[in-house]
């Protein structure tokens, strides 16, 4: 409850948010190391892993939306057929005329395999318009040898891509 009372006081619109009786938001730590972060996290319960339970619900909340922004974390937390249900909501939603924007965000830990991450990546950049990806993620995941690499392979499916790659310049 203040989560919610923090966005309504910053003006922040979570009236298609369902809230999850039960159910706690996900809960990380940062620990600084000189220049590097180290993160650790508490997912298990988190109410993003239900975020497909109800299909109907989940394309209702997407409609009408003029950006849809989600990442490889939110479909690494999710099982399988919940994947499926939310990617179909996603395509949905932007054949509708939504705008939707997708970070791979690759951790490995919290997918099975890579062969698994790589599955559901492609899967969602095929209904992608706006991707942005980290080098040094799709490096690791894909193998893509410079930021280009990575542009030239996505644009394959996305039609504007935006590679971060650290404090060096984003490539667009």
């Amino acid at each position: 409850q203040g989560q919610i009372a923090f966005f309504a006081e910053n003006g922040i619109g979570i009236g298609s948010s369902p809230v999850i009786p039960g159910a706690r938001p996900g809960l990380y730590a940062i620990t600084l190391t000189g220049a590097e972060r180290s993160f650790t996290y508490w997912r298990g319960d988190a109410a993003a892993r239900q975020l497909a339970s109800d299909p109907a619900a989940l394309s209702k909340n997407l409609e009408n939306r003029s950006l849809v922004y989600f990442s490889g974390i939110t479909l690494a937390i999710l099982d399988d057929a919940s994947r499926k249900t939310l990617l179909a909501a996603v395509a949905k939603a932007r054949a509708a005329g939504s705008t939707i924007a997708f970070d791979p965000n690759y951790r490995p830990r919290l997918w099975r395999s890579r062969d698994d991450a790589q599955a559901a990546i492609v899967e969602a950049l095929a209904v992608t318009d706006i991707a942005l990806p980290t080098f040094p993620d799709e490096q690791m995941l894909f193998g893509d040898d410079t930021p280009r690499a990575t542009a030239e392979r996505l644009r394959q499916w996305v039609g504007e891509v935006v590679v971060k790659n650290g404090e060096q310049p984003a490539l667009i």
